[in-house]
C-alpha cells in the first residue's frame, strides 16, 4: 500500500513539472536568443547520397560516401549559400548560373573516403589501393580530375553524420560530353554508377535516373538517404 501512495505522490509531482516545462523552455529562448532558422534543404540532397561501405570478413576495406553535384544539389547549395552570406536576388541568381554552366562540363561528386591506416594514399597517387570509373548504362569513363578539397561548411551539413575528420573529401569530375560533343547524361540514359575499385574487389554505388531522388517523404533521424550496398 506504502508503495502504491509513493507511486500516486510521484506521478502527481511528474505531471506538475510538465505542465510547467513550457514556461521554462519559453523562458528559456527569451533569454538565450536562438536566431531564426533557415530552410536548409539537406533532405532534398541526401537522397543524392550514396554510401557504401567493403569488408574483407571483419576487415574494413574502405568506406566511400559520394553526393552527386546534379542541378538539383547545385541548386541546394546556392540558396544555402546565398542565405549564408546575404546575397541579394540579383547576385543570387547570378550564382546559381555560374554552379549550373559546371555541370555543362562535368559529371562531379563529391566523395568521402575513410581507409586502413596503412591504406591512406591519396586516390590521386598511382599506386592508391582504390580506384574509380564511372558507369553510365553500359558505357565506362574514367575521371579527367580528382582533387583532395577541404568540404565547405554547406556541403559538410548536406552529409550530415557521415561527414567527420577521418575522412578526406574528393572533387572527381568526369566529362559531361563525349568527343562528338554530345552529352553522356541524356533522356534516354537510365542508371548512373559511381564504381570503386580494388584487386580483387569492386563495389559500386547507383542513381535511378529516372527517379534518383524518390518523393516520398524521410526520417531525419536516418543515417543514409538511401544507403546502396550493391557490393560484389
Amino acid at each position: 500500500m506504502k508503495h502504491m501512495t509513493n507511486y500516486f505522490y510521484f506521478m502527481i509531482f511528474l505531471m506538475l513539472c510538465l505542465g510547467g516545462c513550457s514556461r521554462y523552455i519559453d523562458w528559456g529562448k527569451s533569454v538565450f536568443y536562438q536566431g531564426k532558422k533557415v530552410d536548409l534543404h539537406a533532405q532534398e540532397v541526401r537522397c543524392f547520397i550514396r554510401s557504401v561501405h567493403v569488408y574483407d570478413q571483419l576487415t574494413t576495406l574502405g568506406i566511400f560516401d559520394a553526393l552527386w553535384l546534379n542541378d538539383q544539389v547545385r541548386v541546394a547549395y546556392a540558396q544555402v549559400y546565398a542565405a549564408k552570406h546575404g546575397l541579394s536576388q540579383e547576385r543570387y541568381e547570378a550564382f546559381v548560373q555560374r554552379q549550373l554552366q559546371e555541370n555543362l562540363h562535368d559529371i562531379s561528386f563529391y566523395v568521402l573516403v575513410s581507409l586502413p591506416v596503412h591504406e591512406s594514399i591519396s586516390f590521386v597517387d598511382k599506386d592508391a589501393p582504390w580506384s574509380m570509373n564511372l558507369i553510365i548504362d553500359d558505357d565506362s569513363f574514367v575521371p579527367v580530375e580528382i582533387v583532395p578539397i577541404d568540404l565547405s561548411p554547406e556541403y559538410q551539413m548536406f552529409f550530415g553524420k557521415r561527414f567527420n575528420k577521418f575522412k578526406v573529401c574528393y572533387l572527381v569530375k568526369f566529362n559531361a560530353v563525349d568527343v562528338e560533343g554530345n552529352y553522356l547524361i541524356d533522356q534516354g540514359s537510365n542508371n548512373l554508377e559511381l564504381v570503386f575499385n580494388r584487386v580483387g574487389r569492386k563495389a559500386r554505388l547507383m542513381w535511378n535516373l529516372a527517379n534518383a531522388c524518390p518523393p516520398a517523404p524521410l526520417d531525419p533521424n536516418i543515417l543514409a538517404y538511401p544507403v546502396n550496398k550493391n557490393i560484389y
